[in-house]
């Protein structure tokens, strides 16, 4: 938003065609509100919607991206094959853990030092939050405070509906297809709208297969381009 003032966020979660209609609205739910917390910086949300639904695959995935992401810190917890296996992840999330805790002070964090057991809780998700901010930071060229006050220049369309669920109802592949697999299908939007072009949000909420976000004609969606570095 300091690029591109006047504009105002929502964040939208989809799912693919794999669960049903009625599961896929909660779980695009909080997928939109994982992604929330981490743009908002919502440590405790984060926390408790990972801890509550989460696979060995997922923080799998989040061992091997920490495992690479800092030049100055060492965290050795490549966990190799990106699985569900729940025996291979042991020692790299113990590995992780150690890391964390000797890392603390450069990540700046400020939570209770991991137990080093290779179980994925609560603080063990708290702690991949703090590398995503450092992460933040880094890719921003700011501190810790600078992206406080970066966060504070974004505007929501509606306070009370800062992230939306769509279910199913708006792939980008594969439109109608029942039981469909689809990594691309899985994913969260964060849709910006220019003053005055603001949806209805509260109609979106209620009724999401039906929003006008998403019928053809009403809104033509531009990318904006990525900032590449800071």
């Amino acid at each position: 938003n300091a690029e591109n003032p006047g504009h105002k966020v929502l964040v939208a979660g989809h799912c693919d065609t794999t669960g049903t209609v009625e599961f896929n609205q909660k779980l695009s739910e909080e997928r939109a509100e994982c992604a929330l917390a981490v743009l908002t910086g919502d440590r405790e949300r984060f926390k408790d919607l990972c801890h509550a639904r989460h696979s060995v695959a997922d923080y799998k995935q989040i061992l091997s991206w920490v495992s690479r992401a800092f030049q100055d810190l060492t965290f050795d917890c490549d966990p190799g094959k990106i699985d569900d296996n729940a025996a291979t992840a042991v020692e790299p999330v113990k590995r992780f853990q150690r890391a964390y805790n000797a890392n603390k002070a450069a990540i700046g964090a400020t939570a209770p030092d991991l137990v080093a057991d290779g179980v994925v809780g609560k603080l063990t998700w708290g702690a991949f939050f703090d590398c995503y901010e450092l992460a933040l930071q880094q890719e921003l060229g700011e501190d810790a405070a600078g992206l406080a006050a970066l966060r504070e220049k974004v505007a929501f369309v509606d306070d009370a509906h800062r992230a939306l669920g769509f279910s199913e109802h708006f792939p980008i592949e594969e439109l109608g297809v029942d039981h469909f697999k689809s990594q691309a299908n899985r994913r969260v939007e964060l849709l910006l709208f220019q003053e005055g072009e603001e949806p209805d949000v509260e109609h979106a909420a209620n009724d999401p297969e039906t929003s006008e976000i998403y019928l053809p004609g009403v809104y033509r969606r531009l990318p904006l381009p990525p900032l590449l570095t800071a």
